[in-house]
């Protein structure tokens, strides 16, 4: 399994592809990718297709990534968290509840003690 990629490799990831196509992403616009992607490579695939097929520039600009954002906003909904959702046992719906709860960024230990599991 592959973990979260640092701000670099991010980076990486969207110019290398554009640029072997001729293209590349203005400074303002890879800020908000990486912000976007959060190191996450699924993400980084979803917003940078997402970004690419809003884009009318060259280098490709910020306007096509905030076009781009509910277009990917939506396949995670449907596809990726949607999908984890059905799959998810009855209380691994409740642990993901309650992540959901909690807000973005939470430990294991702050959601045990969110569910009242705390040993």
């Amino acid at each position: 399994m592959i973990g979260r990629l640092d701000d670099e490799a991010v980076a990486d990831g969207f110019q290398k592809p554009a640029h072997e196509l001729g293209y590349a992403f203005d400074q303002e616009a890879l800020s908000r990718l990486i912000e976007l992607s959060n190191g996450y490579p699924y993400f980084i695939q979803a917003y940078g297709k997402a970004t690419w097929n809003a884009s009318d520039s060259n280098p490709i600009a910020v306007d096509a990534v905030k076009r781009g954002e509910p277009v990917v906003r939506a396949e995670l909904d449907q596809g990726l968290y949607v999908s984890r959702w059905q799959r998810a046992t009855p209380l691994g719906r409740e642990y993901l509840a309650a992540m959901a709860a909690i807000g973005e960024t939470c430990t294991s230990s702050q959601v045990a003690k969110h569910m009242n599991r705390m040993s």
